[in-house]
């Protein structure tokens, strides 16, 4: 277990180095991140590179015994750098250029940028090829922000749609410019899709929304090749950002030169950070690393609560309990210059130790002592969330309600799993999803043929698929799906959408964007049950006796009425029955929810959303269809996460609550953090202090060592 600290030692004098390195190590660490934001002191001016300074922090640390994830600072740049040509600022949307003295303010096309970056990177890379110091390389800091509209990004922009759709005949065709007359016929006439006076033809923007993905890898893969040009052979990760949003990046296309793949957990007290959790394990399916950790507190310009006694121990155990193999703290120490003063860190400004380093202390006392029974676990998912970029980039462009963004359907699912302890994990539609028990797919907004064909698959050898609003809508060029494309998923699904729209009326006044923080406030009023006394329900659905427990429910937000079954063709690969109908209104008595039982499998289509007993209710149906049963009984404010391994599971109970709790566990079990150091046998029930931890290991397994597998039974999915 890697446990480490992020040091920016290039804003402390030399002589605080070998103090915070001896701090470091009593403190029970054994890395640090250096190096990320450190361009101007790598390369003070054009002609000059001084490594010594790093060479000197490197030492202090290895003679501590901790070694260095190690930064290439090339997300920010020196005066001097953008004093050669200040074109390299970022264009933003709306035309203007970027103010110098932030960072991610640079065009990653602009030649002068690129060459610099390049020559920088590949000294370091020399440099530390052989500096045993080093444990791996850390690339930039936050991939995917600052989108450049400049006229050198509409020039590769116009290379990348050659090379993607050949033709500007097949261009026109895809994007719909018949549409308000923009058929284009020249490449050079295409531009950035800046702001206009109305707005953009939504493929446009979807297309240039991949395009920056695909630069902002080319330029991180770019980073990576100049390293491995060296013979250098070390872990290469970056640091994807904290939360679910979908950051102007395919994490998918990142995680596929990076090893192991890291994030930040700046919000592990939010479901957002958790989810995100989920996501980076999903990205290559093993354990991943945290590479930053919040402490404390902090925010700029507003200031967020202090950590409370026990948060920063909860929070590493939580991280690890997702399947965090390495936990990095941000930061080492509280800053007392520039832009980040006021955000948390195990030492305060002062740089004396105190609560939290004595905390940090005991947790990697801890880790340590568990670092047995932890090596070669990891969790293994019972619930893949099908996660793609390029739907997540079309509804931030045409978010049809402020509470039907990907982040809010799939905490809609995932908070009632993660309430009964069943591992969840973000997944791309063509990984192997055999290895789930259940798949849901929240907004899967843009399909394709492989999409389709995957998904079928999926619930032919046994699959339970649960399919929310606004699936299956559009192609992948943004526009309506028609054709073989829309017969292929009407095939799979057994329904046809008959009418789609809106229930709860959006605030106009209050005009919510697709942002997670403002789609935030949209959720708690529509989805968590709070009394609407303006609107009421404005729709209910009736289950079928057998379905869910209640025989009403009401629901909210959007409602789309289906139309089971089909032409021939559908109704040849399998059955569609009504699960509930609508139960107001003039579509009273239409279907709601379908199912459609296909080879050994179903697909759920829901046309609605509940709220949140019927959420609940719902959960627990699919997780009985899908044989899936909770690992261990918890209460509101207790998680258990569980991670499994060929020696023996262990189990991980966090109190996030004020009071001690006290729950049942389902056989004997030994608690791995006993007062004493020594293992002690726990009974029928455990008491998690609060805000506190206990690490259990069942005396006989509870859980099945090796992943769960689709591919037998009947009707649903079964172990393999």
């Amino acid at each position: 277990m890697l446990i480490g600290a992020s040091y920016y030692s290039e804003c402390w004098p030399a002589e605080r180095w070998p103090i915070d390195a001896r701090l470091m190590a009593e403190a029970g660490l054994n890395v640090v991140r250096m190096g990320e934001f450190a361009w101007s002191r790598f390369q003070p001016t054009p002609e000059r590179l001084e490594f010594s300074w790093m060479d000197e922090c490197i030492a202090h640390m290895r003679a501590n015994g901790l070694r260095t994830l190690l930064g290439t600072p090339t997300r920010v740049a020196p005066p001097w750098l953008v004093a050669l040509d200040r074109s390299m600022l970022i264009v933003n949307v709306d035309g203007s250029r970027a103010a110098y003295g932030g960072r991610y303010e640079f065009c990653l096309n602009h030649p002068t940028f690129r060459e610099a970056a390049a020559e920088l990177v590949r000294a370091m890379a020399r440099h530390y090829r052989d500096e045993e110091g080093v444990l791996a390389w850390h690339l930039d800091n936050e991939y995917g922000v600052g989108i450049c509209y400049c006229d050198r990004c509409a020039v590769a922009f116009q290379r990348w749609l050659r090379q993607r759709y050949g033709s500007l005949a097949d261009l026109n065709r895809r994007w719909g410019t018949v549409y308000w007359s923009t058929e284009y016929t020249d490449w050079d006439q295409i531009d950035t899709p800046r702001r206009t006076e109305n707005r953009q033809n939504p493929a446009v923007y979807l297309d240039y929304r991949r395009f920056f993905s695909d630069v902002t890898i080319g330029f991180a893969r770019m980073t990576a090749d100049l390293i491995r040009a060296t013979g250098d052979r070390r872990p290469l990760v970056s640091n994807l950002h904290s939360g679910l949003d979908p950051h102007n990046l395919d994490y998918h296309a990142l995680a596929e030169f990076l090893d192991p793949v890291a994030t930040n957990n700046n919000f592990p007290h939010t479901d957002s950070g958790q989810m995100n959790l989920d996501l980076t394990h999903g990205l290559k399916r093993k354990p991943f690393w945290v590479v930053e950790q919040r402490v404390s507190g902090g925010g700029v310009p507003v200031m967020t609560p202090i950590s409370r006694p026990g948060d920063v121990r909860r929070w590493t155990y939580l991280a690890i309990g997702h399947g965090a193999d390495a936990v990095m703290y941000w930061a080492w120490r509280q800053y007392q210059l520039g832009q980040e003063q006021y955000w948390g860190g195990i030492l305060e400004h002062d740089g004396e130790p105190g609560r939290f380093y004595d905390e940090v202390r005991q947790t990697c006392e801890e880790l340590a002592h568990l670092a047995p029974f932890l090596d070669g676990t990891d969790v293994v998912p019972d619930v893949g969330f099908l996660n793609t970029y390029d739907s997540r980039w079309a509804l931030d462009v045409e978010l049809n309600h402020p509470d039907l963004a990907y982040e809010r359907l799939a905490f809609n699912f995932w908070k009632p799993l993660r309430d009964r302890a069943i591992t969840c994990e973000f997944t791309h539609p063509h990984a192997d999803l055999g290895r789930y028990r259940l798949v849901i797919a929240p907004t899967l907004l843009l399909i394709d043929q492989a999409t389709v064909a995957a998904l079928c698959r999926y619930v032919e050898g046994g699959g339970l698929l649960v399919l929310t609003v606004r699936c299956g809508v559009k192609d992948p060029s943004n526009t309506i799906a028609a054709g073989d494309l829309l017969e292929a998923w009407r095939a799979l699904t057994g329904a046809r959408v008959a009418e789609y729209s809106p229930l709860a009326p959006v605030d106009q006044a209050g005009r919510l964007h697709s942002s997670y923080e403002e789609v935030e406030i949209s959720w708690s009023r529509a989805v968590l049950g709070v009394n609407d006394t303006q609107h009421g329900p404005l729709q209910t659905i009736r289950p079928v006796p057998g379905f869910l427990r209640a025989d009403c429910y009401p629901v909210r937000t959007w409602m789309e009425i289906l139309e089971p079954r089909g032409p021939a063709p559908i109704e040849e690969r399998g059955s569609a029955d009504v699960l509930a109908t609508y139960g107001a209104d003039y579509c009273a008595g239409q279907a709601a929810i379908v199912r459609h039982r296909l080879g050994r499998g179903q697909v759920l289509t829901l046309g609605t959303l509940f709220e949140r007993g019927g959420q609940r209710d719902l959960v627990d149906w699919l997780l009985a269809e899908a044989g899936l049963h909770r690992p261990i009984e918890t209460t509101d404010g207790i998680e258990a996460l569980v991670r499994r391994g060929p020696r023996g599971n262990i189990v991980i109970l966090l109190n996030h609550t004020a009071k001690p709790h006290e729950i049942c566990l389902p056989s004997p079990m030994r608690d791995l953090l006993a007062a004493d150091g020594q293992e002690r046998a726990v009974g029928e029930t455990a008491v998690i202090p609060a805000r506190g931890v206990r690490v259990l290991s069942p005396s006989e397994d509870l859980l099945p060592v090796l992943p769960l597998r689709v591919g037998s039974g009947s009707g649903t999915a079964a172990r393999g």
